[in-house]
């Protein structure tokens, strides 16, 4: 079990065994803790782990630096993105961004990007390549990383830090990109729900966060769905209107 936890969380943070093995021993081997403490001392980990040179990575994001200096936003993102292989109409590039931290939507700052590749040892384009691919396995099932990575996405696309909900169309643009048959079988029926509500205009937090635990939950055919008050109204009425399609 040790071993197939080091290996996913090397997986995600393209670190060292010595690293990975360090940080999941410090915290009992649970990979979402381990995860949150790698990441919260990203900016010391020079002292566990080699670091990329970051004038190196200066000089690749040099390259598709936009307009406005030291970002890196619009054609010249969608540059770099082709070029570390990502798609651009998927979600790759908000993984992308959740792993460099970024803080501004469809924004990556020059300081983000220096120091979330330094942080993984990533300064050529080669290696950048190798560990974006990595990173996009968070995509492909569910998983901590992919649950870390769900809940900031809602920070992440709000307007504003104030902001307490996502319009429903913003919301459901971001289902669309992130949830997956193999994450949430009834995705599809799920959103075509929630755009046919015409009382939904925005969707909160709490929504957005047991919509996953829903997904992670709930048999596909919702067998084990229990009518108990644990759900939102808009997910119980989800279920009663699946349940009506079925007679």
């Amino acid at each position: 079990m040790n071993r197939k936890t080091v290996k996913e969380f090397r997986n995600v943070t393209s670190t060292t065994e010595k690293v990975a093995k360090e940080f999941l021993s410090r915290h009992g081997y649970k990979l979402e803790v381990a995860l949150e403490a790698f990441y919260d001392n990203s900016g010391n980990m020079a002292t566990v782990s080699k670091k990329g040179n970051a004038a190196n990575i200066s000089k690749i994001f040099d390259k598709y630096e936009g307009d406005e200096k030291d970002v890196l936003c619009e054609d010249k993102m969608a540059e770099f993105f082709t070029a570390v292989g990502v798609d651009i109409d998927g979600a790759g590039p908000m993984v992308v961004s959740w792993k460099l931290r970024a803080e501004s939507f469809g924004e990556i700052s020059r300081k983000e990007f220096v120091d979330g590749f330094s942080a993984v040892n990533c300064d050529t384009m080669p290696k950048m390549k190798d560990t974006v691919k990595r990173w996009l396995g968070v995509l492909s099932c569910k998983s901590d990383q992919f649950k870390q990575f769900y809940r900031w996405l809602f920070e992440y696309a709000k307007e504003t830090s104030e902001r307490k909900t996502l319009d429903k169309d913003q919301a459901v643009e971001l289902w669309v990109l992130a949830l997956t048959e193999s994450i949430f079988p009834l995705y599809q029926e799920y959103i075509q729900f929630i755009n046919d509500k015409a009382d939904v205009k925005t969707v909160t937090k709490d929504l957005w966060e047991m919509s996953y635990e829903f997904a992670c939950e709930m048999n596909a055919d919702l067998s084990n769905y229990q009518d108990d008050g644990a759900w939102p109204l808009t997910i119980d009425e989800f279920v009663e209107h699946m349940q009506e399609k079925k007679g």
